[in-house]
């Protein structure tokens, strides 16, 4: 499931306000993500604590913090 959550912030002259959306398929959310960022020319960020990610939807890089 995901959640596709965008703040004002991220384009303040684009965005009336910040826009979250339903929760829904993982897939739904990425395509919504997507779909937003091409509309709006804002950069996305996913955020996977559960490591839902599906390989066939692209390569996804993960931040490890250093030991």
């Amino acid at each position: 499931m995901g959640i596709v959550h965008c703040p004002k912030t991220a384009a303040p002259d684009r965005l009336p306000a910040d826009m979250t959306s339903q929760e829904g398929p993982a897939l739904h959310a990425l395509a919504t993500a997507i779909q937003l960022a091409n509309s709006k020319k804002i950069p996305i960020v996913v955020i996977d604590p559960d490591n839902l990610w599906n390989a066939e939807w692209g390569d996804l890089w993960r931040y490890e913090e250093e030991a």
